[in-house]
């Protein structure tokens, strides 16, 4: 659990973005101008996918990070119950 004002200095430090996991979704949010944490609609999910071997004779089935929109994001709240990463990559 964190508070909007440590998640604000957390911003601050990284470029005024990051991803926040809540319920097990990751969204990309930002410090606005006004200093209000804002979602950007972009969010990442895992997908089950297949991919082919290094030798092209079978099939490897694995998880894939996807980028996905969503006109509604969740509400954020004084406390937030997630985590918190600099970048996508760190997932």
């Amino acid at each position: 659990m964190m508070r909007k004002r440590d998640l604000t200095k957390f911003l601050e430090a990284n470029n005024n973005t990051g991803i926040v996991v809540i319920d097990d979704q990751a969204y990309e949010v930002f410090l606005s101008d006004k200093g209000s944490i804002e979602f950007s609609g972009i969010y990442w999910k895992w997908e089950n996918t297949l991919v082919p071997s290094s030798h092209q004779d079978y099939l490897i089935e694995t998880d894939e990070l996807v980028k996905d929109y969503s006109s509604t994001p969740p509400t954020m709240s004084e406390e937030i119950h997630g985590m918190f990463y600099k970048d996508i990559n760190e997932l």
